[in-house]
């Protein structure tokens, strides 16, 4: 659990021509991560901070799903990589007493991954929540994520986050906090269609599956003798949400080829290693 009045929240960088250049989460994922994040935090009175990179002497223009959560919350301008360099920034951060800071941005290697850093050696303890952050590739991303958690930062989720601060849904703040969750997995919802898909084992037979989701984890659902992917039907449903899901029509089953000569476990297995 975290208690939240020790906690705030500081957005970095989730300008609209920023953003557009994610790699790993989807701008379009990233922007409903982020807003969730910022409407649980006004409904907790977590202080926000909106670190930004100035735009030609404009006031910078936040992503419009953090914009509409974070009406009124001061922006500070900044010309560095990491938030702490500046001094308003800092002040602010400080001037709140809480000492568990949230953060949040693009991208996961420069300002957010700095961030913590500095966070951290000025005594603050860090959570990078990483869906509502993006990455330049996920190689780089996750280089960061490494380089977070061996300097003390804590690689976390929303819903971890939200249901770390707001555990108990039977009480009125706790439920508000689980509707809100729920817009986060609604959101998800465009992004587990399935896209049919056709595999060619090492023997050529045709290994039928489905797609779902998006993401560098993939988990590949396999029934048992006598079934087909339908019998995951709803789990695959729920996981789509965070993960690339598979499920296939094992050999033999559904609609995948029944032509083999030889059904062997190695032969199974090697099914599925051409699927992924």
């Amino acid at each position: 659990m975290l208690d939240p009045n020790t906690v705030q929240v500081l957005f970095a960088d989730l300008q609209p021509q920023i953003v557009a250049r994610s790699k790993t989460n989807t701008p379009e994922a990233l922007a409903r991560s982020a807003a969730v994040l910022a409407q649980v935090a006004r409904l907790l009175h977590l202080p926000m901070h909106l670190s930004v990179v100035p735009e030609g002497g404009q006031r910078p223009e936040l992503i419009p799903e953090l914009a509409r959560e974070t009406e009124g919350v001061a922006q500070h301008p900044r010309m560095s990589a990491s938030p702490f360099l500046d001094e308003a920034t800092r002040a602010a951060i400080a001037a709140t007493g809480r000492q568990h800071l949230v953060i949040a941005g693009f991208a996961t290697e420069a300002v957010v991954l700095r961030g913590v850093h500095d966070a951290i050696a000025a005594g603050y303890r860090a959570y990078v929540p990483v869906d509502a952050c993006g990455g330049m590739s996920s190689r780089t991303e996750d280089a960061a994520f490494r380089q977070i958690e061996a300097a003390g930062g804590v690689t976390t989720s929303v819903v971890t986050l939200v249901t770390a601060l707001a555990p108990d849904f039977s009480t009125d703040l706790g439920g508000k906090a689980f509707g809100i969750l729920q817009s986060l997995r609604l959101g998800g919802e465009p992004d587990a269609k399935p896209v049919k898909k056709t595999f060619r084992a090492d023997d050529r037979l045709e290994i039928f599956g489905e797609v779902r989701g998006q993401g560098d984890t993939a988990l590949v659902f396999l029934h048992g003798w006598c079934g087909d992917r339908e019998y995951w039907k709803h789990q695959v449903e729920v996981f789509a949400a965070d993960y690339r899901v598979v499920a296939i029509d094992q050999a033999g089953h559904g609609e995948s080829g029944k032509g083999r000569t030889a059904w062997t476990a190695d032969g199974l297995a090697g099914d599925v290693e051409a699927v992924v």
